[in-house]
């Protein structure tokens, strides 16, 4: 891509020459939009696939078969035993006649460890400045017991999820230090909550747009996500199903998915195509296919479940 940009004299505000800026649309370019959005990028010049940052078990960059698709329409697509969402986004030139598009692939299997390892490493954070501020306490004495006090309180109220956190410092000592470092953990902790939560919201609306069932498990097979499709075909709300294990929601299924174990500890996809059940007293045979897509990331074990109605 070219850019052209004059430069005008200052004082005669004449043209003087221009400055001509280039971008190589290849995979060093997909490498920075993927650094910037943590999202795995296709680049194309016309038709032509110019840039890519995927890459395979032997660390080559490859280009995963893609249908033809328009812009704005979210498609789902398993590569490499991972779970991606994406859309096409157009290039065009100045007339705003497409010279290209770029393709960005949104990895939900890593969306969901960022959440859970996010939420993990708040309420670590939380537990180790309480300890460190109950140590202290004990130490100190009865004449620092207030400035002591307010932060223990304020350490509580951080772990009931209150992070407008501002205590005054009463001195210049190592006390007053620690309060002053101590407001700066509580709106760390709250920026980082709200970039958690920011996240959690983005996910949800991605799993709930989705026209499949999808539920999250853990390692033993208890749900820890639920999205609306299998609110809509269970008929189980969210709140009902979190916390319950997986073939109690599913019991039609229940052979099926005690697969999940092998597909975790083996760390493979597993994909069971026209899964029958009789339906309506059963007089009709419904064919259900369903894929289990292992997390293998961060060191969480679970796995995702994925139904669609044939």
């Amino acid at each position: 891509i070219l850019s052209v940009s004059p430069i005008v004299d200052q004082e005669s505000f004449e043209k003087i020459g221009n400055t001509i800026l280039e971008q190589v649309l290849d995979s060093e370019f997909a490498d920075k939009i993927r650094d910037n959005y943590r999202s795995e990028i296709i680049i194309f010049s016309d038709t032509r696939k110019v840039g890519t940052t995927f890459v395979d078990s032997d660390g080559e960059r490859f280009y995963p078969g893609i249908n033809h698709m328009n812009n704005g329409d979210i498609q789902e697509r398993n590569i490499l035993g991972n779970n991606y969402i994406f859309d096409s986004f157009p290039i065009e030139d100045y007339k705003g006649d497409k010279i290209g598009k770029i393709m960005v692939f949104l990895n939900i299997n890593k969306i969901i460890l960022v959440r859970q390892a996010g939420t993990q490493s708040i309420i670590r954070v939380t537990m180790a400045v309480i300890i460190i501020i109950v140590l202290l306490s004990i130490v100190i004495g009865r004449r620092l017991s207030k400035p002591i006090l307010n932060l223990s309180k304020s350490a509580k109220a951080i772990s009931e999820g209150k992070f407008d956190i501002n205590i005054a410092p009463t001195s210049r000592d190592e006390i007053g230090e620690l309060t002053v470092l101590f407001n700066e953990m509580a709106h760390s902790i709250k920026t980082q909550t709200e970039q958690i939560n920011h996240i959690s919201f983005y996910l949800k609306n991605i799993i709930d747009s989705m026209p499949s069932i999808l539920a999250g498990i853990d390692s033993d097979g208890i749900v820890t996500q639920w999205n609306s499709e299998a609110e809509k075909k269970t008929g189980i709300g969210v709140e009902d199903a979190v916390g319950r294990p997986i073939e109690q929601l599913f019991p039609q299924f229940s052979d099926q998915l005690k697969i999940y174990k092998k597909s975790i500890s083996d760390r493979i996809p597993y994909n069971m195509e026209k899964v029958s059940q009789k339906t309506d007293g059963e007089r009709q045979i419904q064919y259900t296919d369903i894929m289990i897509y292992p997390l293998i990331s961060n060191g969480v074990a679970g796995a995702v479940i994925r139904m669609d109605d044939v």
